[in-house]
């Protein structure tokens, strides 16, 4: 029995459903019957998403198996001199010359 998208079975001769393993974080795994764990970044969530378990698509948005980023976090808080303005988006940006980031209490903005 072949393992359902989200899932995968490296083991060969297991028929069933409870041989099969979530596919893991930050990874996604489209395609049915799947035979070895994700390891490249062909199965890498898509910039800007979070795949937390058993994700079927690069872009999760069911809030169970993946999620949007949320603003101010690329999948994980911004560090200090960066921030980010947007919800989803890749990745964190330097603070503009003359400001500070201080992310330890907010890291979607920056000030004077």
């Amino acid at each position: 029995m072949p393992c359902p998208p989200g899932t995968y079975n490296a083991l060969t001769g297991k028929s069933s459903l409870s041989d099969c393993l979530s596919c893991p974080a930050g990874k996604f795994c489209e395609s049915l019957a799947l035979t070895a764990a994700p390891t490249t970044t062909a199965y890498d969530c898509a910039a800007g998403y979070e795949c937390i378990s058993k994700a079927r698509t690069k872009y999760p948005v069911d809030g169970v198996t993946g999620r949007l980023c949320s603003l101010g976090n690329y999948c994980s808080i911004c560090p200090h001199g960066t921030y980010n303005a947007k919800a989803a988006i890749p990745g964190c940006v330097y603070c503009p010359a003359g400001y500070y980031c201080d992310n330890t209490i907010d890291s979607t903005s920056y000030t004077i």
